[in-house]
């Protein structure tokens, strides 16, 4: 059983993932990631930070988050 402690723990954890990773989104669609060498380097400090959060997790983080965000970028910021 978890104890509360635990779980407020983990809870932030997420929550500090998630606005990493909304923060990145955010910043694709409003322009302010200006190639995708500056894109890379974003992804790869949220997996570090997912790392570091959650090690035993970074295989989701893998199956989730990489291929959405460049689907994002090819959407909202490829140059044309």
């Amino acid at each position: 059983m978890v104890n509360y402690q635990e779980w407020k723990t983990e809870r932030d954890n997420w929550r500090r993932l998630k606005t990493e990773v909304d923060s990145l989104s955010r910043d694709m669609v409003e322009g302010k990631i200006a190639d995708q060498d500056e894109l890379r380097a974003r992804i790869e400090s949220a997996r570090e930070l997912c790392r570091k959060l959650f090690p035993d997790r970074t295989a989701l983080f893998e199956m989730i988050y990489p291929g959405r965000f460049m689907r994002q970028w090819d959407e909202f910021r490829r140059e044309q």
